[in-house]
């Protein structure tokens, strides 16, 4: 294959897109035309979709509860790869406040804090209603 007909089916690609009439005229030599090179334009980002629904936040809450470190949790959470809104999702779920400005490392560290608070909170009270019957 000659390096050049990848060059030229590129070109007549180019050049199929005009209009009948302008083709016509550069034929007849009514217009010139040139080519210009020019970084090819940047594809747009597809906007993210969420990927969480509910059955999926029930697994991850399942998969959350037993984990005590933090570092563990912190691991299980990134390997999610969650976008922005599926991590506000998240922290909506786990009652965690986030502001609509804070960037995903900043979710990521609120949720980590809250899901490690809630955890230190809910067995400290399960402790203290057993201490209590005991003691009752």
């Amino acid at each position: 294959m000659n390096i050049n007909e990848p060059l030229i089916s590129i070109i007549i690609k180019k050049i199929e897109k005009l209009p009948p009439e302008q083709i016509e005229d550069i034929k007849s030599g009514k217009l010139d035309f040139e080519i210009k090179v020019k970084p090819a334009k940047q594809i747009k980002k597809q906007k993210s979709v969420s990927q969480l629904n509910e059955q999926k936040i029930n697994d991850i809450k399942a998969h959350i509860e037993p984990i005590k470190n933090e570092v563990e949790l912190q691991n299980y959470l990134k390997s999610l790869v969650l976008n922005r809104k599926d991590l506000m999702k998240l922290c909506k779920e786990f009652d965690i406040a986030v502001l609509s400005s804070d960037k995903v490392e900043k979710m990521h560290e609120k949720l980590i804090d809250g899901i490690m608070g809630h955890q230190t909170r809910s067995s400290s009270i399960q402790n203290f209603s057993i201490e209590e019957k005991k003691s009752g």
